[in-house]
């Protein structure tokens, strides 16, 4: 992607939020307008090729787990080209891309893949086009928009409250509206919302964070008192060993969990016994807090946290609780942070979490 700043081709980050930002001056990119090109044309063209290959690969019946390894990494090529093609103004390319979050194919947590797809959606149904996209850019922006709110039908749990009107569908669809992408505005359908396990789900995202890659740094998760009793007495299977899940996640040494209860300070979750010594109460709200430092080159986030005494998650838990919220955060929302060479990982840390705590205030 070009940056307008260095007015040369770079490299991105990808936030927390879905916005991307130079590589170089850690200034955002955006995409101003659509534009067809030969060079994105091509980079989408080869990323559904990749695509397809990888759905054609799945189908096998021989060699299931080689074949399932194949796949995840052509995947990841054609989710990697995509956003190269959207970064160049391609909108099909980006709305295959809001496809690739909608349908977990991004490697991220499920909350974050919903804010980002939403946001891609968006972004697509309120541009305008230019050049050779201009004869179809209704269409494309019918398509987005009806995908959209296809999304908003049924979100995460965490975000059913409706407090965040940037999930709000009555108001989304009101806006697509008066766009003239609706012919009328559909009445949000009566989906049954099916029973989600949420101790699945905290087990899965903390299995994520102790992978190599583009896995969560850190984060914070919603849950009440039931969740996180279920969860840590859950059963965890590895290999011929089973254990509780608490047990299992506070016996590796490079995961760090702590529990936050009611606007209370982070307290740290060392072995089982900490259910025997804590009284978790079902109907409250709690906030569930990893560290992970499985990415060694970025560790240092870990100090300023602990430095902090664990402050800061403090504070984005009194943040979060206002809408019962998910923060999770990847490498590249450290990296973003790091606006010199010379620029610490426990200083870019403190700047990010600075960041997200002054836009939770402009809303």
């Amino acid at each position: 992607m070009r940056c307008e700043k260095c007015g040369k081709e770079r490299d991105v980050y990808e936030l927390y939020s879905g916005e991307f930002v130079c590589v170089k001056c850690k200034k955002p990119i955006t995409i101003k307008e659509f534009e067809i090109t030969t060079e994105n044309s091509e980079k989408f063209t080869l990323s559904e090729i990749l695509f397809h290959e990888a759905l054609q690969t799945l189908s096998r019946v021989d060699n299931s787990h080689q074949n399932a390894k194949l796949a995840h990494e052509k995947i990841t090529k054609a989710v990697e080209l995509c956003k190269q093609a959207a970064l160049g103004g391609n909108p099909n390319a980006l709305l295959r891309l809001a496809y690739y979050y909608e349908t977990n194919h991004a490697n991220v947590d499920n909350i974050t893949a919903f804010k980002v797809a939403c946001n891609y959606y968006e972004r697509i149904w309120r541009n305008e086009f230019r050049g050779k996209t201009v004869s179809k850019s209704v269409y494309l922006r019918k398509i987005a928009a009806r995908r959209h709110l296809d999304l908003l039908q049924n979100p995460p749990d965490q975000l059913r409250n409706g407090q965040n009107r940037s999930f709000d569908y009555d108001e989304k669809a009101g806006q697509m509206f008066s766009l003239g992408l609706l012919d009328e505005i559909p009445a949000r359908r009566e989906t049954s919302v099916p029973e989600s396990d949420d101790s699945a789900r905290i087990t899965s995202l903390l299995n994520m964070s102790l992978h190599d890659g583009r896995t969560p740094l850190f984060g914070l998760m919603y849950v009440n008192g039931e969740t996180f009793s279920d969860w840590a007495n859950s059963r965890y299977r590895l290999g011929k060993k089973e254990t509780s899940a608490i047990e299992y996640f506070t016996n590796r040494s490079e995961l760090r969990l702590y529990l936050i209860h009611q606007n209370e300070m982070p307290c740290r979750i060392t072995d089982k016994e900490f259910l025997q010594n804590n009284t978790i109460e079902p109907d409250d709200d709690y906030y569930l807090c990893f560290a992970s430092s499985r990415n060694r080159r970025l560790v240092g986030y870990k100090k300023y946290l602990e430095s902090e005494g664990m402050l800061p998650l403090a504070q984005l838990q009194r943040k979060a609780s206002q809408t019962k919220n998910d923060y999770i955060f990847y490498p590249d929302d450290v990296l973003a942070f790091c606006n010199h060479w010379w620029e610490s990982i426990p200083h870019a840390t403190k700047d990010l979490v600075a960041h997200v705590l002054a836009s939770v205030n402009k809303g």
